[in-house]
């Protein structure tokens, strides 16, 4: 097993060495993927983060559906970052998590555009 163990928790970060940082998770609807975000969040927060990071705004696009979404799959429901919602019954309220927290991510990247674009009422499907 790699990584430390903090709380209970296994430390995903020890998992992403500034080497294996840009190559990003072969597939995006899944737990990798999800811990990879969260590594991107947290990152995000530096001043310097915003030209570092940009191979991730280019992945994250990528992987946005036709509509304007992302889905990250059910898979990366892990207790701690997802789920959002009160539940995943519904796959359109895993779909408004997953967009929500990217936006949010893209915002501080300076990339969030697209937020405007679709504005928060369409986020707004939980109930």
């Amino acid at each position: 097993m790699r990584g430390r163990t903090v709380g209970g928790f296994r430390n995903f970060l020890s998992d992403f060495t500034p080497s294996r940082l840009c190559n990003v998770p072969e597939t995006f609807a899944s737990r990798e993927a999800g811990r990879y975000l969260a590594a991107l969040e947290l990152l995000a927060e530096y001043r310097n983060s915003k030209d570092m990071l940009d191979f991730a705004v280019k992945w994250l696009y990528a992987n946005q559906s036709e509509e304007g979404f992302w889905n990250m799959g059910s898979g990366v429901k892990d207790g701690i970052y997802f789920p959002l919602s009160d539940n995943w019954k519904k796959k359109e309220n895993r779909i408004a998590d997953c967009t929500w927290r990217i936006r949010r991510l893209l915002g501080k990247l300076g990339d969030g555009n697209k937020e405007s674009e679709i504005g928060n009422k369409e986020l707004r499907i939980r109930n």
